[in-house]
């Protein structure tokens, strides 16, 4: 076992204990395992074959974030950094890009290209939403590492490298990261387009409906850990409902960042707190 393996190997033993010690969500009786998650975890009147796979494509495009590192421009009032002890969060691709050297004047920006004297002439840049308490500028943004893939307890996913912020809003962050590996950019964004259309099929479905609670879906990485789903049905009639509120998600550490669906809104949440 190489180094990086027993680093990785030690945080996730730690992050396992902090899930099972966590006092916030005692026993996360409410997260299901990604891979576990089925018809029969939802309530009678929501329980769709294509609902399921819906959620579980929202789940394919979640990914961990990582970040060792803390800005100095970083304000105290965003989450506590601690210098030994690396930010976890989660968030969702939201883009996917093939960018051709030969075709523009564009470089690679990962660091391995930018080291090189002969850089990938082929790359993909990834971008994934998440909290701005995550990823807070530029400089963290490209200590960041985005780990896809990461669906059970066995799978060692595969990390994507930070390379820069997209677009930096009050409490959300677009992260850019870069792969080399074309097929899994084609892959990504084949599912991120099946995404996309459930949501709108499902939003023109349930818009008019007399549905009178709100099926909210979360996919996260509790406490570093692998994917889990959390589902929330809430009684709420409230238009204005925000999975960014506390009271409405059940999270934990490693929540923030993580994408939110709900059932009858044809926009993109975030549950940005913890």
């Amino acid at each position: 076992m190489d180094t990086d393996d027993q680093e990785m190997n030690g945080e996730l033993e730690s992050s396992l204990s902090e899930m099972q010690n966590c006092t916030k969500n005692k026993g996360h009786s409410n997260l299901i395992p990604i891979e576990d998650f089925s018809v029969d975890d939802l309530q009678f009147n929501f329980r769709q074959k294509e609902l399921v796979e819906l959620i579980k494509l929202l789940g394919y495009l979640t990914v961990k974030v990582t970040v060792p590192y803390c800005s100095p421009e970083r304000p105290n009032k965003r989450r506590p950094c601690n210098e030994n002890s690396p930010r976890i969060g989660t968030g969702k691709i939201c883009d996917v890009r093939k960018v051709t050297s030969l075709s523009s004047n564009e470089r690679c920006p990962c660091s391995s290209c930018a080291s090189s004297g002969s850089p990938a002439n082929s790359w993909a840049e990834i971008k994934i939403v998440t909290s701005s308490s995550v990823v807070f500028d530029d400089d963290e943004a490209r200590h960041a590492t985005c780990l896809f893939g990461f669906d059970n307890a066995d799978s060692q996913g595969v990390p994507l490298e930070g390379v820069g912020i997209a677009t930096l809003e009050k409490e959300i962050c677009h992260l850019q990261c870069v792969t080399h590996d074309l097929q899994l950019a084609d892959e990504l964004a084949s599912n991120l387009m099946a995404y996309k259309s459930g949501r709108v099929r499902f939003f023109n479905d349930y818009k008019d409906s007399n549905v009178e609670t709100k099926l909210i879906a979360v996919v996260s990485h509790p406490h570093g850990q692998f994917k889990h789903v959390s589902i929330k049905v809430d009684p709420s009639t409230d238009q204005d409902v925000s999975p960014s509120k506390k009271n409405v998600l059940d999270t934990c550490e490693g929540s923030p960042g993580a994408p939110a669906y709900i059932l009858d809104k044809d926009k993109n949440w975030l549950s940005t707190y913890c």
